[in-house]
């Protein structure tokens, strides 16, 4: 899969060639690199299918949560899936914030003019580390991929 770095703070993400999977839980799971150790927290209102796509893909420690109900999960996550999403709610945001060991959070877009809706979150992601953004074009929405850079995870 082609992929496509964050090259300065004013271009907060780069559209990629329309080289991608058939589906944005393919995506995720692509992009994610996902090892069986793996926590994998996804937020949203599809939670089944894509539970059952990260159990088919062999991740070990995957649980979903609706958004409504984020104030209530305390643990962490190195890869956060958010689903069907138009905004980041300031619950989720917060929630998201409080992970230390995250490595990677891919935003599903339920519609794709929602996009400069999160760039208030994208930059608080860079701010994390997570510093190369990519966009991807999938079945007719958006999803934007936030991963560690590279140089970040030896650090870590």
């Amino acid at each position: 899969m082609s992929t496509a770095s964050m090259q300065q703070s004013s271009t907060p993400i780069v559209p990629l060639p329309a080289t991608e999977p058939a589906t944005s839980l393919d995506l995720l799971i692509d992009s994610s690199a996902l090892h069986p150790e793996d926590r994998v927290l996804v937020i949203g209102h599809k939670l089944s299918a894509a539970l059952i796509a990260l159990a088919h893909s062999g991740c070990g420690a995957a649980s979903g949560v609706d958004p409504a109900s984020i104030h209530l999960r305390r643990d962490g996550a190195e890869v956060v899936w958010l689903t069907g999403v138009d905004e980041i709610a300031p619950p989720v945001a917060a929630a998201v914030g409080r992970m230390p060991s995250l490595r990677l959070v891919a935003i599903e877009l339920e519609t794709p003019a929602a996009l400069p809706k999160l760039q208030v979150f994208l930059r608080r992601l860079r701010e994390m580390g997570l510093v190369g953004q990519t966009i991807h074009h999938v079945g007719g929405k958006l999803v934007i991929v936030a991963r560690q850079g590279e140089w970040l995870q030896w650090i870590a």
